[in-house]
């Protein structure tokens, strides 16, 4: 090996540890952004299809009618 080769490597070596530390917390930080910008637009997807079913809801409301008769009568059956 070259001497330069050999300064090289040993520069490598001794700042191994420091650049180690420096990718992990680089993969770490990507992976985090990476999920907070994929669970934004989640949200904001979610977000944006329950405004528009409830404007929708807004414009056709659905009535039901119930028969309250049978709940009366066993009210009224309670008390006698």
């Amino acid at each position: 090996m070259s001497q330069a080769k050999v300064e090289k490597y040993k520069e490598n070596k001794k700042n191994r540890k420091k650049m180690v530390r420096k990718e992990k917390t680089s993969r770490a930080l990507t992976a985090f952004l990476g999920v907070v910008i994929v669970a934004a637009i989640g949200v904001w997807i979610g977000f944006s299809v329950y405004q528009n079913q409830q404007k929708k809801n807004a414009e056709n409301p659905e009535y039901v009618e119930v028969n309250m008769s049978a709940l009366q009568d066993y009210e009224s059956s309670l008390y006698e």
